[in-house]
């Protein structure tokens, strides 16, 4: 969320393809999406282990220029994957927090607090009249659409280029 615009109604993440698609309303009856390829990158599987939810899950860290990553895994479920950039490791990540290493606390810490496992899933798709676009555009429509007034800002200062600083890149 960006100055309390959603970034996307749901996510949805393609094991087939390796991506995760993002979707959202940019208009009163029009959907539209991107995508970003998922990328694995190289984590620190520790021995260490607790349980979470009844599932056995595994330590697992990275570190990049400014942050720490801690993401706990369990394979004991058939499904890989995971919140923001908890990518990469070979079970779901049930923990995942992350913290600037100029700080003690965490920045952000999500966890797991209910696991429903379904033999048929009623899966929400990407509609076939949506639009599909790049990031910036897909954000650029959604501002205009939900806050006129950070729109007409982003057009002011004359940026297509949007960054976060919420979360920590690759």
């Amino acid at each position: 969320m960006v100055s309390g615009i959603p970034l996307f109604d749901f996510m949805y993440n393609s094991f087939t393809s390796d991506t995760y698609i993002y979707a959202g309303s940019i208009k009163k009856d029009e959907m539209a999406f991107y995508s970003n390829k998922k990328t694995d990158f190289l984590w620190t599987i520790s021995e260490e282990s607790r349980t979470i939810l009844g599932y056995k899950c595994i330590k697992a860290s990275r570190r990049n220029a400014t942050h720490e990553l801690i993401a706990w895994f369990t394979n004991e479920l058939p499904l890989k994957g995971g919140p923001l950039k908890a990518e990469g490791l070979p079970g779901l990540v049930l923990e995942y927090s992350y913290r600037n290493l100029d700080k003690k606390d965490a920045d952000l810490l999500l966890i797991a607090n209910k696991i429903d496992l379904y033999s048929s899933l009623n899966v929400k798709r990407v509609p076939s009249d949506a639009i599909e676009m790049s990031f910036n555009d897909y954000f650029t429509e959604q501002v205009y659409f939900l806050d006129r007034g950070t729109y007409r800002m982003i057009k002011l200062i004359g940026t297509t280029d949007v960054k976060f600083d919420y979360y920590p890149e690759n």
